[in-house]
């Protein structure tokens, strides 16, 4: 029982993780987008 609930904390923990790294990589290229942009308005 403890064994499975250890099992199950840790693959939450990648699955968050692995979400973190794809928001972060989301977040560089909208940044990158929108400079891109604010150079163009300008």
């Amino acid at each position: 029982m403890v064994d499975f609930f250890l099992v199950e904390q840790s693959s939450e923990k990648v699955v968050l993780s692995e979400r973190c790294h794809q928001l972060r990589q989301t977040q560089e290229e909208l940044k990158m987008e929108a400079d891109g942009l604010s150079r163009q308005m300008s």
